[in-house]
């Protein structure tokens, strides 16, 4: 076999006959890796530095992350920075705000009831381990918005879409092809953070769901961002457990008086009811809930790979 024809059957495994870049398949399997290379990235430049801890730890990690997905949008996925459903726009920050306040409002109501039917007893905290309360709390909030940006990136901009775009190119239909890549972007989040037992894959599976299905109805971020990051402060900072209060700075200590009415399993009707409150905030705002089925597709544009006039990022 010739060398011409070795190298466009390789081409052709490799790229997309209309797009001069890699196949979805291949990008999907690039972003596997993506994370844990940030991770350990993160963990040597750390004792560099001389600091250690979540605090200093989020912000490093989003200014590795950036470097990498300016890389990642230059040289595989062939699109401007600004396809990846974040903006710095008041609506796409009013939006942020509304997911982290509905997540807190709907996490806090369920600990006000649980406390009041016995089945928990909570109390002030104000635990600060390493130093003061207030730096503590902050820092950790803005950390773990950063490191939440961070993975709902990879996980929805990059996966979910890069699965929907082949899922498309394969003969589905846009909307399909964005169902599809829902699927496939529950799978990866649930298989990424490990499956240590039933309840572990169910929690994260409708977890998964929600975050995807907000991204989905709206082709940004902003609400999925905002629920994720309030989750995460809600149950490691602002209602934490004993162990987590020794640990780490919290607001309120929750002690659990009633079997199996705690942790992973109260999660999952916790972002249900979080999923239909937002879903609501959509339809009023736009009139509608729809699929986004611009998630499946890519628009190629000359020049602008690495800049941020690509498509607009709306509320």
């Amino acid at each position: 076999m010739s060398g011409g024809k070795v190298t466009n059957r390789v081409r052709a495994v490799l790229w997309g006959a209309d797009e001069q870049r890699l196949r979805a398949t291949w990008r999907f399997l690039l972003a596997w890796p993506l994370l844990p290379i940030v991770g350990v990235l993160v963990g040597l430049v750390m004792p560099v530095l001389g600091v250690s801890g979540m605090i200093p730890g989020g912000p490093l990690q989003g200014v590795i992350f950036l470097g990498l997905l300016v890389v990642w949008a230059r040289l595989v996925d062939r699109r401007p920075v600004s396809d990846y459903g974040v903006s710095a726009t008041r609506s796409w920050l009013v939006n942020l705000f509304i997911g982290f306040t509905v997540v807190l409002a709907v996490w806090s109501s369920w600990h006000a009831l649980a406390a009041s039917l016995g089945w928990t007893r909570i109390e002030l905290s104000l635990t600060a381990p390493r130093g003061s309360i207030l730096v503590g709390l902050v820092g950790t909030m803005v950390s773990l918005a950063i490191n939440s940006l961070v993975q709902d990136l990879v996980f929805f901009a990059i996966v979910l879409q890069s699965a929907a775009e082949g899922f498309r190119s394969r003969g589905l239909d846009p909307r399909r092809a964005v169902i599809g890549g829902w699927l496939v972007g529950i799978l990866f989040f649930t298989v990424i953070h490990g499956m240590p037992g039933l309840v572990d894959v169910l929690a994260h599976a409708v977890g998964g769901a929600v975050f995807r299905a907000l991204y989905v109805h709206t082709d940004n971020l902003a609400l999925t961002v905002g629920v994720h990051w309030g989750s995460s402060w809600a149950a490691g900072n602002l209602f934490a457990g004993s162990a987590m209060a020794t640990q780490f700075p919290s607001l309120f200590e929750v002690t659990t008086l009633q079997q199996g009415i705690c942790g992973l399993w109260v999660s999952i009707p916790l972002y249900l009811v979080t999923y239909l409150v937002l879903a609501g905030w959509i339809r009023w705002r736009r009139g509608d809930l729809t699929i986004e089925t611009d998630v499946s597709e890519w628009v190629k544009r000359e020049g602008e790979m690495v800049g941020t006039d690509g498509r607009p990022v709306e509320s």
